[in-house]
């Protein structure tokens, strides 16, 4: 009769872990990965074509203008900006 009465308290004990620590830290963990992926797209549509310095030989003069355009977009203030579209089109290997 102990034997039997023991196993249920172990297994309420294990299913109050699960239940408030085990699974919120998985879910916890889920939201944090799912942020850092979403950061990691943002990262590459703002960068993406410099990851690939071969690959500007290949690309076209208009689509390399508007990524660098782009980037210009992303880094200027209300006021003012720290890139040159021309500059920058300039200085990329090509």
């Amino acid at each position: 009769m102990f034997n039997y009465e023991g196993m249920d308290s172990l297994a309420n004990e294990e299913d109050n872990f699960r239940v408030k620590y085990f699974l919120v830290l998985v879910n916890q963990t889920l939201a944090s990965v799912k942020i850092i992926f979403e950061q990691i797209t943002q990262y590459n549509e703002q960068f993406g074509f410099l990851y690939r310095i071969g690959q500007l030989k290949n690309m076209r003069e208009e689509e390399l203008f508007k990524h660098c355009e782009d980037l210009q977009i992303t880094f200027t203030d209300v006021q003012s900006t720290d890139i040159d579209v021309a500059d920058l089109c300039t200085v990329l290997p090509r």
